[in-house]
């Protein structure tokens, strides 16, 4: 009766141990470095408070999901390095252990090589926290379980592709292909719709970042410092290791010892490889040659450096894997390859699938974010405020119930680091909470009328969509003919729906600065109808209704290095005396005086309500000046972090009434006033 073969063998492992330990020693020493920096980073006066421990011990975790990630590779590297080499894996294989002890013996001690300095690290950590009284073991047992099952996953991962191929340097480069091969495809199949899909938007975040673990866990740091951490995700990479060790295992127990120096050690893989490096050297290589040539609006010229580009991956692969240069009579792949890339591309360039014709059904918009120029970030995540993080630091009018409940530290006891406050964080708000943000945010439309009003220009653009994208792609052509007579506009339409989705709409869009056609003067007319809407002049009248007394300055900062320019110009041709104007007056900030900030701010609310919709929003492409101001709410407690707040906003020309106060209380000349409005094309 044949007896039954060990799943590990001692002497394999310890074997393994002499031979690496320099890579276990190695490790240590860095884990011991890094823990005798973070303990010499503690101040010897600090008075410790409730979260000191739990923040040391996350500090620099983004450091050591590095660390981890390159050990990994160098253990799985170094315990199967013989299956690189063909003598090697003889010798080996000539071992009286049968291929399930090899593997099983070499995945642990490599394994071993990686978790012991984490466990040392832990004690390290741990000795810390008695020594200055502030232990939580619970973070810290928390911290051990995440980074073991990273470690675990990354190493599973490098063994796994290390059993992909027979070539060492393959195995390196494949490792780090490998763990960022979704995220990274993801980033250039987005960089390529945007450059040819009319309307693409790529602003709703990553799919794959949770498929790239590395990315994940130093994104992740801040959520594990605060005790949120996703189970689901961690379980699933736990699950995901264990996979790929069986994966790994099952490759290895097949594995022809012949194949070891082939850069593909399964040959079945190889139209795999191929095909992948041919179209990854298309999107990421000829993303380069087009911006070398800049030829992004010559389309066949942009499909020709994508084929270049993938017919350099294309032989190269080849080449790769039969090991001569002699690869050319292997074309016709290549041939196939590009003309379904034709075909795609044309087909996207096109928009035979309708994707900028979407449009959501307004009956289900709860509310929605616009802006003319693309810059829609924070009121974006406005409108999810009850699932992720926001920022009010910004918002001078904010009602007292958040003021209070998010500016009130968590405790009167400063942060011994920092020597401040500690907050609570803005994040995960109440419906009633959300929507009060939206009320008081230019740029959000919660009523119905503004709703409406945003939607009926998205209405347009996608009732008049071929002629849009044809204009754009026109004006693309013309633009340096035409530079001084058109702007650019990226037109940001992100809607909540009534389920709590987002959904994210983009229209780049290019407009004479008069124009004549119908489309244009169409458009031009939708944006000054959302510019004027009721709501927003309320919200931009509301943020300056401020009481005088509050104020601790109001300076006026006039963009000076545009007249200092204009000025120049003038003088070169000729305009020189009395005749030209001076700038000392609005080379400093104006000051405005404590009687007349109330006035001042009243000039800034009758401007908001007599301009015209136009008015408004031509405003932003022809500001002239910025206005600081620093107000105090003295109803407030002293320790509450919004009793103070900044705002700035800016003037144009189109601020009649400011400039005549500015005017009347002999802040300015008449001719300065000129000089300001003519310097801006007004």
């Amino acid at each position: 009766m044949k007896s039954a073969r060990p799943l590990f063998s001692k002497a394999l492992f310890y074997k393994n141990l002499q031979r690496f330990w320099p890579v276990l020693a190695a490790y240590i020493i860095c884990v011991l470095l890094f823990s005798y920096g973070m303990a010499n980073s503690i101040p010897h006066d600090i008075v410790f408070d409730q979260d000191f421990f739990r923040q040391f011990v996350y500090g620099g975790s983004e450091l050591l999901v590095v660390i981890v990630t390159l050990a990994s590779i160098v253990a799985a590297a170094a315990v199967f390095s013989f299956i690189h080499n063909s003598r090697a894996t003889a010798m080996i294989n000539a071992l009286p252990f049968d291929r399930k002890t090899v593997f099983f013996s070499n995945y642990l001690s490599g394994l071993f090589m990686i978790i012991i300095p984490l466990v040392i690290f832990f004690f390290c950590l741990l000795g810390i926290g008695l020594s200055y009284g502030v232990l939580q073991i619970v973070p810290l047992l928390l911290w051990l379980f995440l980074f073991t099952v990273l470690t675990l996953l990354l190493y599973s991962v490098a063994v796994f592709v290390g059993l992909l191929t027979g070539n060492i340097i393959a195995h390196l480069a494949f490792y780090f292909i490998a763990n960022f091969l979704l995220i990274g495809t993801e980033v250039l199949v987005k960089g390529y719709l945007g450059r040819f899909l009319y309307g693409f938007n790529s602003n709703s975040g990553y799919i794959f970042e949770i498929a790239t673990p590395i990315v994940y866990a130093s994104n992740q740091v801040y959520q594990f410092y605060k005790g949120n951490v996703q189970w689901g995700v961690w379980i699933a990479y736990l699950l995901a290791a264990l996979l790929l060790t069986g994966l790994a295992y099952y490759m290895y127990r097949h594995r022809k010892m012949e194949n070891a120096g082939d850069v593909i050690a399964i040959h079945r893989l190889n139209p795999v490889f191929k095909y992948g490096v041919t179209f990854c050297s298309s999107l990421a290589f000829g993303s380069i040659l087009l911006d070398i040539f800049n030829w992004e609006d010559f389309f066949a010229g942009a499909i020709v450096l994508f084929l270049l580009a993938g017919m350099v991956g294309y032989f190269v692969a080849e080449m790769l894997m039969q090991k001569t240069f002699r690869v050319w009579q292997t074309y016709k792949g290549f041939v196939v390859y590009a003309v379904i890339l034709v075909l795609v591309s044309i087909s996207v360039y096109n928009d035979w699938y309708g994707y900028a014709c979407r449009i959501p059904d307004v009956d289900q918009v709860e509310a929605v974010a616009f802006a003319p120029s693309g810059s829609n970030y924070f009121n974006a995540r406005l409108l999810k405020a009850d699932r992720s993080q926001v920022y009010m630091d910004h918002m001078i009018n904010m009602p007292d119930s958040l003021a209070i409940t998010y500016g009130t530290p968590l405790s009167l006891e400063r942060n011994s680091l920092y020597d401040s406050y500690s907050y609570p964080v803005m994040e995960n708000f109440s419906p009633e909470e959300m929507k009060s943000l939206w009320a008081i945010t230019p740029g959000i439309y919660s009523s119905d009328a503004g709703i409406e009003t945003v939607y009926n220009l998205h209405r347009y653009m996608v009732d008049n969509i071929d002629n849009v994208r044809d204009a754009y792609r026109q004006y693309l052509q013309d633009r340096w003919d035409r530079s001084d007579e058109i702007r650019y506009y990226d037109l940001s339409f992100v809607y909540r729906l009534d389920s709590g989705k987002l959904q994210y709409y983009t229209f780049p869009v290019i407009l004479p600065l008069y124009p004549e056609d119908e489309l244009d003067q169409q458009i031009l007319s939708n944006l000054a109808a959302i510019a004027g809407s009721q709501e927003q002049r309320s919200k931009m009248a509301e943020a300056v209704d401020i009481e005088a007394e509050n104020i601790h300055y109001l300076d006026v900062n006039f963009h000076v290095n545009r007249y200092v320019r204009l000025q120049k110009e003038m003088a070169k041709a000729g305009v020189t005396g009395d005749s030209l104007p001076t700038i000392e007056v609005i080379e400093k900030p104006l000051e405005i005086k404590p009687e007349d900030r109330g006035a001042f701010l009243q000039a800034v609310q009758a401007d908001y309500r007599d301009m015209s919709g136009y008015e408004i929003f031509e405003a932003e492409y022809l500001s002239c000046a910025d206005v600081d101001m620093r107000v105090e709410y003295p109803h407030l407690p002293s320790y509450n972090r919004f009793r103070e707040r900044n705002y700035h906003f800016y003037l144009s020309p189109y601020n009649r009434h400011v400039f005549d106060f500015l005017q009347d209380r002999g802040y300015l000349e008449a001719e300065t006033v000129e000089f300001i409005k003519e310097s801006t094309g007004k």
